[in-house]
């Protein structure tokens, strides 16, 4: 698809060609969006991800509300609900889901950027 928009640069009320992103890919399992975009003054193409993230937040609300305030954490208990868009951001940031190794930062980035996500009240260190 392409638009056209006024430019104020260069002369006022010249035209030029302005590229808007293609819906590239959709997946209606996890219902992340993937874009198509080409930026013909810098010359570079761009791909980018978007997710509409509130039933994840919902969730993760209701469970919060549920969870208790206090008493001892399980050796393996429910932390937070990630959603795939939120999965890849941590991955550009070198940080794995299934990677043990990523687990003390993977809770500060949570802790720090991705509260909402939470299924606890309680606050983790790492």
């Amino acid at each position: 698809m392409q638009c056209r928009r006024l430019v104020t640069e260069g002369g006022a009320g010249k035209l030029a060609p302005f590229n808007m992103p293609l819906l590239f890919d959709y997946d209606p399992i996890t219902k992340v969006s993937q874009f198509f975009d080409y930026d013909p003054i810098t010359d570079k193409i761009h791909i980018t991800h978007e997710q509409d993230v509130s039933q994840f937040l919902e969730e993760a609300k209701r469970a919060r509300a549920e969870a208790p305030m206090k008493g001892k954490v399980e050796t393996f208990s429910h932390y937070a609900i990630i959603p795939p868009i939120v999965e890849m951001e941590l991955a550009k940031k070198g940080l794995r889901l299934n990677d043990k190794n990523c687990t003390k930062r993977l809770i500060q980035e949570i802790e720090t950027n991705y509260p909402g996500l939470k299924v606890t009240n309680k606050r983790h260190s790492g």
